[in-house]
């Protein structure tokens, strides 16, 4: 299904809003419409969708993973019921739409289907990204029951025949919206065979009871460092073996719905809909001088918040325990200066562009920065 129908199907899971957070949908519409303040939280609004990290570890090793290698103490970066209890509380958080359960990779959390279980009792909507290998032995079927009604399952090339037999088995519990991360290397790779088994992992998401599949461009915080060794699996704007894909997709694979970079806008649909990102736009020093478009709205419509009640900005920026610790500093940190000086950067295009979105794929706006 399309984006309006994705939301038209969480709206079901929330009773049209009678059961959602009061204000929420308001706090969603203002921002939606460019209600956009330097703050959140301190003038009552709050992050739409919040994303907590449910673990740390995961029982995959992606190369490309923006969690990296979980630390040592990974048992401290397991969320528990009270810190859970604590964050539901913050300002931030009390008009989100939805909470969505992340890592490393949450289903390795016991605690998961009675985290759930807490905060749809706070009437928020409950999603989960997960690798899916592990949904299995009745889980499924424990997180549906605690409120789950959206899981973004991400495919990788080991777990696509595990994933094969696994959602005809979900797909009736909860909306399942697949994402796979397409590296160049095997994008290349796939053009030798004219991209057949890239279609036919499409046709087996759309055959299994999938809404969607996002095709997810590998992306790089450290785009521009000559020196790190995976920039080479990046799909820059106009390439043309990524331009054949798209084509080859649209010309193999019918009673499918193209979104995204070269499809053209379709009526609203709610069949199976196949999600192609815009490559990668390099911004280069001179390019920041001529004032790009700043449409990037994560600052204002996701918040990320660890175990250890460490608030994460936004994909361009780390997190700094000492400082960005929500326990030990309040919801000032939420605010902090350099917060404050991106959002008032992407609010207002006479500011300076700030050096952390310079680098950012996002700015120029994207599907999960436009909400």
């Amino acid at each position: 299904m399309d984006k309006t129908f994705r939301y038209l199907n969480l709206m079901k899971c929330g009773n049209f809003g009678f059961s959602l957070p009061r204000g929420s949908l308001i706090n969603y519409m203002r921002i939606r419409m460019g209600h956009l303040n330097e703050t959140i939280g301190e003038n009552g609004s709050s992050f739409p969708l919040v994303s907590i990290m449910a673990a740390m570890r995961c029982n995959l090793k992606c190369s490309f993973c923006i969690c990296g290698n979980f630390p040592g103490n990974w048992k401290d970066y397991e969320m528990t019921v009270p810190i859970m209890s604590h964050i539901l509380t913050l300002n931030a958080v009390k008009k989100s739409l939805m909470i969505v359960f992340t890592g490393g990779e949450p289903t390795l959390n016991k605690n998961l289907p009675e985290l759930m279980h807490m905060t749809r009792k706070e009437k928020h909507l409950i999603g989960m990204i997960s690798n899916g290998t592990l949904l299995e032995n009745g889980l499924p079927e424990e997180l549906a029951s605690a409120g789950l009604c959206d899981a973004q399952i991400s495919i990788y090339e080991n777990t696509k025949e595990r994933l094969s037999k696994t959602f005809p088995k979900i797909s009736n519990l909860f909306s399942i919206n697949a994402s796979y991360v397409l590296l160049k290397s095997k994008l290349y790779d796939s053009q030798k065979n004219n991209f057949k088994d890239l279609i036919e992992m499409i046709k087996m998401c759309q055959e299994t009871g999938c809404s969607s599949i996002k095709i997810n461009l590998y992306q790089s915080q450290d785009i521009h460092n000559s020196q790190n060794p995976n920039n080479t699996e990046l799909i820059f704007l106009n390439d043309p073996v990524y331009v054949q894909f798209i084509e080859q997709c649209k010309l193999h694979l019918r009673n499918i719905n193209f979104t995204g970079y070269l499809c053209k806008a379709s009526i609203l649909t709610s069949r199976f809909t196949v999600f192609f990102p815009s490559p990668y736009t390099p911004i280069q020093p001179a390019m920041i001088e001529e004032n790009p478009e700043r449409h990037c709205r994560l600052p204002w419509t996701l918040g990320t918040f660890n175990a250890q009640g460490n608030y994460g900005f936004c994909c361009g920026t780390s997190i700094e325990p000492e400082i960005n610790n929500v326990f030990t500093h309040g919801e000032k940190i939420i605010n902090s200066d350099k917060a404050c000086r991106i959002r008032k950067c992407l609010i207002d295009p006479k500011e300076p562009l700030a050096p952390e979105c310079a680098k950012c794929v996002y700015l120029s706006g994207s599907y999960i920065s436009d909400l």
